[in-house]
């Protein structure tokens, strides 16, 4: 065991090292601040979570990136860009806050969670796998996708396809019924794994070499395990995010 964990670690250290080195020119410390507004449907029922309870949640939010080298952290996400010998597969680690916060009258609070895992890119396609290491869940996540990044100027703009999978676990923990939080109008539920389908959009328009303005938007249809659950309004989700920042 202790053997396994030291060459994981070298090899992590060594990645790092040998992507650092890979950068060439390119820049080895990027930082960006500024500030945008969240905004996504509501698929709760009863939510009182910061009285949530809303067909849309509408939020202002800090928006900052920080790049080292291959670790970037975005937000509540870490990735490691690892080494690879050609510039087509691009493997990864990743650190990332996943799940979403319900407080259903009655009902034990759902949490979101702490996953950590990795993927590898391949020329359009991406394929993730992460799993909920706060084990409150015990939850896993697999995704593949298929994006194509385009510039036109100053506006870059990528377009992608998602499939997400969520096991078992993780659709339990989210949007299933325990038998103490039954009541005459929620019934029991266990709602099994489920497959999720997603339409993304993520644009950046540079309004000068240090000014750019950011898009993330996207429409999900969730599966029917999670449309079936007593808590859940709607299967179909929109989300987005827009801000404005400063690329230091």
């Amino acid at each position: 065991m202790k053997l396994r964990n030291a060459l994981i670690t070298a090899f992590f250290l060594l990645s790092i090292q040998a992507v650092a080195q890979q950068q060439g020119e390119k820049q080895f410390l990027n930082f960006t601040l500024g500030a945008g507004v969240a905004l996504k449907t509501n698929i709760r029922f009863d939510n009182q979570k910061d009285d949530s309870d809303k067909p849309t949640i509408i939020r202002p939010i800090p928006f900052a990136t920080l790049q080292i080298g291959p670790v970037r952290i975005t937000g509540p996400a870490v990735t490691v860009s690892l080494w690879s010998p050609t510039p087509w597969v691009r493997p990864y680690l990743t650190l990332t806050r996943f799940g979403e916060r319900y407080y259903g009258p009655g009902m034990e609070r759902r949490l979101d969670s702490w996953f950590a895992g990795g993927g590898v890119s391949v020329l359009f396609f991406d394929f993730n796998y992460i799993s909920d290491v706060q084990g409150r869940s015990h939850g896993d996540i697999f995704s593949a996708s298929i994006a194509h990044r385009i510039m036109a100027g100053p506006i870059f703009f990528r377009p992608a396809f998602t499939v997400i999978y969520h096991d078992e676990n993780y659709t339990d923990y989210h949007y299933g019924v325990l038998p103490s939080e039954v009541t005459a109008t929620r019934a029991e539920y266990n709602p099994g794994s489920s497959l999720s389908y997603r339409l993304g959009f993520i644009s950046t328009y540079s309004l000068n070499d240090n000014w750019k303005i950011f898009t993330n938007m996207g429409y999900t249809i969730l599966g029917s395990p999670v449309k079936n659950s007593p808590t859940v309004r709607t299967d179909k989700v929109f989300n987005l995010i827009s801000a404005i920042y400063y690329q230091f």
